[in-house]
């Protein structure tokens, strides 16, 4: 029986661990980790890989990596916009 009730509750904390709501972009920018680069085209940089996204919150909160038109992920590094090199 006890056997039964732990594997019970591990199996509750397996599917639970990833219970919650996912953080929104706004609580990300007042907590400092991203910063807007431009509201009216809604680019985002993240504060520590200087990664530039596309935000959309019309259907929620997406952050859609933003990619030259030579198709490389970009930073946003001393206001420029620089091709990530691999």
């Amino acid at each position: 029986m006890k056997r039964l009730i732990l594997c019970a509750l591990i199996i509750c904390l397996l599917f639970c661990s990833g219970c919650g709501e996912p953080e929104s972009i706004e609580s990300k920018a007042k907590r400092g980790d991203i910063k807007y680069i431009d509201m009216t085209d809604h680019v985002i940089v993240d504060k520590d890989t200087h990664i530039m996204y596309y935000y959309d919150t019309q259907d929620g909160d997406y952050m859609i990596p933003y990619y030259s038109k030579n198709g490389k992920l970009c930073r946003y590094e001393d206001g420029k916009i620089i091709e990530v090199s691999e």
